[in-house]
């Protein structure tokens, strides 16, 4: 069994009607999609280790205050708006061990534009190159 520690980063309330408005204004999100169910408790009940977990239930990355010299192995963004994605990558991406992977989640879903100029503009503004994958809404991974 693994004893590596699992940080979980989300609001647990859905998403910020601040971001959600600003992805509307800025880059083309028609598409409302309420996430408001998904609790902290929810989600503890549905881990494995729930004792490996920290949890940080705000917005990002306010929530990642007194983390920044943590490394981190893999990560997983799927919050599906532009400024949290953006932020996710900048932030994540110079705290990856080498070997490391960053998934984004939502890369190829139209339904989500801000998602895909995030990761564009990420990997154009550090020349970081990514793979796009066709999984179910097309995920974008970077390797350290």
């Amino acid at each position: 069994m693994s004893t590596r520690q699992l940080y979980l980063f989300d609001t647990f309330e859905g998403f910020d009607i601040s971001e959600e408005q600003y992805d509307q204004q800025n880059h083309g999100l028609a598409y409302h999609r309420d996430v408001s169910d998904t609790t902290l408790e929810a989600v503890m009940k549905r881990m494995l280790n729930p004792d490996h977990c920290i949890t940080r239930k705000g917005l990002f990355p306010d929530t990642a205050v007194g983390l920044e010299d943590e490394k981190y192995s893999f990560v997983s963004i799927d919050t599906d708006l532009y400024k949290p994605i953006k932020s996710g990558l900048e932030y994540f991406y110079d705290r990856l061990s080498p070997g490391g992977f960053i998934f984004v989640h939502d890369y190829n879903n139209t339904a989500f534009p801000g998602a895909r100029e995030a990761v564009n503009e990420f990997s154009t503004s550090r020349s970081v190159p990514f793979i796009p994958v066709s999984d179910w809404f097309g995920s974008a991974i970077f390797r350290k």
